[in-house]
């Protein structure tokens, strides 16, 4: 690849662009190979901005990024290189493939207009993931992993919503801010997996002939289905679909594109040799509160693709299509488990009866791939928010949590945990699934993960992170322990810095969130002073974000409205104007700082319109909110909303009282059977 390709930061960090600079170029030729298609510009600059609302942004030639998505430095070279972790490396090589699949994705080739901005978005995210793979050949099989947690899990989340849109959207919408959300992104990139899996060759010779039909034009779907139906038509050996005869791609993707929500399958055992498919549209629970919000197309069918695996052929996967308003008959013997949806290539879920599930079980820890367990987890989580399935199928394989040893299956189970614990927080028998959670910790917690939580083995690692944070987190007093006496030495050892704590820290990088917050929760004000004076004078970013995260785990009121006023005032280092929104999400995980954000932001609304902070009013408001399930909360969010003015985005305030109404008719419906499970749970051994 011939070209400048070049840099920009300020002088006091140009010892962390290393990466970015064997990154970009890397990337940039494997896409101009990937795509047939050479990068058409003489020079590619990418600037690091110390004050980057976006993140980062893919000006043609010139990208733009906020410093924690662009500069990186190996913590194996020492002093301030320890801020960084695996993580970090990770993150800025997807920021880096992201923007740079852009040139072609957006740049190149532009959509026709903002309904379509996923053909952008959407591809970036997919292309770039497969791009930051290739950046980092040395950990193979983890983009895989970090796309089935953070792109199909995420975006099921968000997809499942009754309010969910579909991927392309309304031409009329007049806040285009509202297409840039997770259905774009993430959902996006998972149809297009889905697709690339279903087209294999097909979908690369697809993409080839659309940029050399489309180069600097605007496109509209219909143009990126005619390249792939022209790919398909020329191959000599031709991808199938549904009906045994050339993949129509375009029949295909219409649903997947054009609809709001994705299916879940249902597994049943019809006799003893065969089990049955059918499909119905996962939405979570439409209660009579908000009845009047049912989707118009509850009742959508999709051509899906489904990959499958049993205990006679395990290393070989299988591909059936359930039609629209059909359904599969599949002989499987009948002691025999059956895995639909291998390696979560399908954007879908799984729901089986009580008679395969058990059948699967048999091959959990064996024969099932780690990311089928963390989808698993996922879908046992979510069936059971929505009445499909008892909450005792989900917590049963939380059980199983300390045998496991990827990081994935952890954090999918801990985003089900994790919500469980915000609705029965007030509740009388909250404190059982708190010990609950905690046994489920102390079998998985050793006090020598700490020593692997800076290795360079990507998995060990944030396997080791992972359990290190929940572990601390729910104040398994064994790691609180060992926090607290880090924290100790933290504070010793950078008790005389006026340069922040980069140069002087010396906890894990993978730990610092964790350990900073342990620390301030101790409820010494001379520790939050301190913390606050370091991350002020701080100058590498992703330690100032550490700092931050400490500093929300204060429980003292005063000091809590401190940092909200600091969001206003936009006067001190540490919060600058692309950190307010970072700092709400952060307060939004202590309980006693939502309460007093929910108070702050009622009486500071029209400050933060004034300041210009409408997409971090959006993210506090959905953080203060997001625990309210009760019905006096969800009618003091109802009259604040109702006495609100001079706010032009009423979407944000149907989603957040739509929030509560699920939340108040979750604690109203399975409160009682958790708490049951996990009393019984607690009495044996």
């Amino acid at each position: 690849l011939k070209l400048k390709f070049r840099i920009w930061t300020r002088e006091s960090l140009m010892d962390q662009i290393d990466f970015a600079l064997y990154a970009g170029p890397k990337v940039l030729n494997y896409f101009a190979e990937k795509f047939d298609y050479p990068f058409p510009l003489p020079k590619q600059d990418m600037l690091a901005v110390p004050d980057f609302g976006p993140g980062a942004m893919e000006n043609w030639g010139l990208v733009t990024y906020r410093e924690t998505a662009l500069l990186y430095k190996s913590p194996k070279l020492g002093g301030v290189a320890r801020c960084f972790s695996v993580i970090d490396k990770l993150r800025v090589a997807r920021i880096i493939a992201h923007e740079l699949a852009h040139q072609w994705f957006g740049n190149l080739v532009t959509m026709l207009w903002w309904d379509s901005v996923w053909l952008n978005e959407g591809f970036a995210d997919f292309i770039g993931f497969l791009g930051t793979q290739h950046i980092l050949q040395e950990w193979p099989n983890v983009l895989e992993q970090q796309f089935i947690f953070e792109q199909i899990q995420m975006a099921m989340a968000k997809d499942q919503e009754p309010q969910s849109p579909p991927i392309h959207r309304s031409s009329t919408q007049t806040d285009l801010f509202t297409y840039f959300d997770y259905i774009t992104y993430k959902k996006g990139a998972s149809i297009i997996r889905m697709l690339e899996y279903v087209m294999k060759n097909d979908f690369w010779v697809g993409l080839k002939i659309y940029f050399k039909t489309m180069a600097e034009m605007n496109a509209r779907e219909e143009d990126l289905w005619a390249a792939f139906d022209k790919a398909v038509m020329e191959s000599e050996s031709p991808s199938v679909g549904w009906d045994s005869n050339k993949f129509n791609v375009s029949l295909f993707m219409d649903s997947w594109v054009n609809a709001a929500g994705f299916p879940v399958v249902a597994v049943n055992r019809v006799n003893g040799s065969h089990v049955q498919l059918s499909q119905s549209r996962f939405i979570v629970n439409l209660t009579e509160d908000n009845a009047t919000n049912v989707p118009t197309n509850v009742s959508q069918q999709w051509y899906i693709p489904l990959w499958y695996r049993t205990c006679t052929n395990k290393g070989i996967t299988s591909l059936l299509w359930l039609q629209p308003n059909s359904t599969v008959i599949l002989a499987i013997e009948d002691d025999c488990w059956v895995m639909f949806n291998s390696e979560v290539r399908s954007f879908a879920r799984l729901h089986y009866d009580d008679a395969t599930w058990q059948r699967l079980l048999s091959g959990w820890s064996s024969d099932i791939l780690s990311i089928e367990r963390s989808q698993l987890i996922s879908d046992a989580f979510n069936l059971a928010l929505i009445g499909s399935v008892n909450y005792s199928r989900a917590l049963e394989l939380v059980q199983r949590l300390p045998d496991e040893v990827d990081a994935v299956p952890w954090k999918s189970a801990f985003i089900g945990l994790n919500y469980l614990h915000d609705m029965l927080f007030t509740h009388p028998g909250g404190h059982l699934f708190f010990e609950y959670v905690q046994k489920i910790l102390n079998s998985a917690y050793k006090t020598d993960l700490w020593n692997n939580i800076e290795v360079d083995d990507f998995k060990l690692s944030v396997f080791s992170g992972k359990i290190v944070e929940e572990a601390c987190g729910w104040n398994v007093t064994s790691c609180r322990d060992v926090a607290v006496e880090k924290f100790k030495e933290f504070m010793e050892d950078c008790q005389l810095s006026d340069d922040g704590s980069s140069s002087c820290s010396k906890v894990p990088a993978l730990a610092r969130r964790r350990v900073y917050c342990t620390g301030i929760e101790q409820k010494h004000t001379t520790d939050f002073e301190r913390l606050w004076h370091l991350c002020n004078h701080e100058s590498i970013a992703i330690e100032k974000e550490n700092l931050l995260y400490g500093l929300s785990c204060c429980d003292d009121s005063d000091l809590l409205l401190r940092l909200l006023n600091a969001s206003l005032q936009l006067d001190k280092p540490c919060i600058r104007r692309q950190d307010v929104g970072t700092l709400f999400k952060f307060l939004g995980n202590n309980p006693v700082a939502r309460k007093i954000m929910w108070q702050h932001m009622k009486s500071r609304w029209s400050d933060y319109i004034k300041k210009k902070l409408k997409q971090p009013l959006k993210t506090m408001t959905m953080e203060a909110v997001r625990t309210f399930n009760t019905a006096a909360e969800l009618e003091e969010l109802n009259q604040f909303v109702n006495e609100i003015d001079g706010y032009d985005n009423k979407q944000l305030f149907n989603n957040a009282v739509k929030m509560v109404e699920i939340n108040v008719h979750w604690r109203n419906s399975y409160a009682e059977s958790v708490i049951d499970f996990v009393q019984q749970a607690l009495l044996r051994p």
